[in-house]
């Protein structure tokens, strides 16, 4: 594929985390060897890390994102956008005075400030929280500077979560009412939320895969042919009360999320979440941009739309498999909430995948090849 080194691919890093270079190179050795010799760069925001010294601090979710977005988008240049700050948050049930949230309009405001060719036309992030910790003004704001975003030509990819309808299930509104969780950013409409697969042939939905409702956010008019006929003929009125039905469907898309190998600390290892399906869905269109800005194209920027219209002839539909949550346990169910946590069990609670939308796996998986071939005949 012919592309251009212009803009090039950003990676959302915080929480101290670095992609190290040693890691990057076993990882082309051992796993991805057309990625020997693939260089990425960082750009630091509010001071954000990038000494390639940092082990403090675990650094395997920027090692897995820039491995996947580089190889996948290779010869793409890709750019570590490492921020470093706290953001404003309204404490959940087993929260500590001090907790915060990500420093999303810290990071917002330097990208929105970037030229449009050092601004990235593609981005992903792994990172996120559930949808309730954010202030209800804040949160909006965040959601709007991610549409300036797209409105300047930027894909923006985001992991759905790891917890299936929710993690705690319970309200941070003082009334501690069960419901579940929508995970933030990717249920800003003007994010591409990113679900979980694994399997191939056929492909079935993870089942720790996030997804669900907007709590904040109402459900935006290219989802209206399709969210609603998953809610009528899907779920039904089981679960009534729990989400809000008029909210914005996540996520959007899907990718693989289980059991794949990167490399961390020097050591081959397997990863799993759809804090791998968001960078997978980013390198593969980073290659797209890239090809449509070298043919004297623009970036996709915000896909949304597209992907729910014409551009669902690019996705693979997945129709098997459910996600499950509310079980009081941690993402992948490894451990119980502690009692101060509060958590609500759901007896049962899932998002089927079914053909079409659903609450899991989004519209599905994506087709490189047919989606390069439809953007390049627009």
């Amino acid at each position: 594929m012919n592309v251009s080194p212009a803009r090039g691919l950003g990676i959302y890093a915080s929480q101290n985390q670095v992609a190290k270079f040693d890691d990057f190179a076993l990882f082309a050795k051992n796993v991805d060897q057309p990625s020997t010799g693939v260089k990425f760069s960082f750009l630091s925001i509010n001071n954000g890390t990038t000494d390639q010294a940092q082990n403090k601090f675990s650094n395997a979710e920027l090692n897995f994102d820039v491995q996947y977005t580089a190889s996948l988008s290779n010869p793409v240049p890709n750019i570590v956008t490492a921020v470093a700050g706290d953001g404003p948050i309204k404490l959940e049930l087993g929260g500590q005075p001090g907790d915060t949230t990500e420093p999303w309009l810290i990071w917002l405001d330097a990208m929105l400030k970037l030229p449009d060719d050092k601004l990235p036309h593609t981005i992903t992030t792994s990172f996120g929280e559930n949808e309730q910790s954010l202030p209800d003004g804040y949160v909006q704001q965040i959601c709007d500077q991610f549409g300036a975003l797209g409105a300047r030509g930027v894909t923006m990819f985001a992991a759905s979560g790891d917890s299936g309808p929710g993690n705690t299930c319970v309200t941070n509104d003082g009334t501690n009412s069960t419901r579940f969780n929508a995970v933030f950013p990717a249920s800003c409409p003007f994010v591409t939320g990113v679900g979980g697969v694994r399997g191939i042939a056929p492909e079935r939905a993870s089942d720790f895969s996030s997804g669900g409702f907007s709590d904040k956010f109402a459900r935006p008019a290219y989802q209206e042919q399709v969210v609603p006929a998953y809610l009528k003929n899907t779920i039904g009125t089981q679960f009534n009360g729990l989400f809000n039905a008029s909210g914005r469907g996540f996520p959007d898309v899907s990718a693989q999320s289980f059991n794949l190998t990167f490399v961390t600390g020097g050591q081959l290892g397997g990863f799993q979440g759809t804090s791998a399906a968001a960078p997978i869905w980013a390198g593969m269109v980073g290659m797209v941009n890239a090809a449509l800005i070298q043919a004297g194209k623009p970036p996709m920027g915000f896909i949304n739309p597209w992907l729910y219209g014409a551009g669902s002839q690019a996705i693979n539909d997945v129709s098997a498999g459910q996600s499950v949550g509310c079980t009081g346990t941690t993402g992948f169910g490894t451990q119980k909430f502690p009692p101060e946590f509060g958590a609500k069990l759901v007896p049962n609670a899932s998002w089927p995948s079914v053909a079409g939308w659903d609450a899991v796996t989004g519209l599905g998986t994506p087709d490189i090849g047919k989606m390069l071939a439809l953007r390049m005949a627009m």
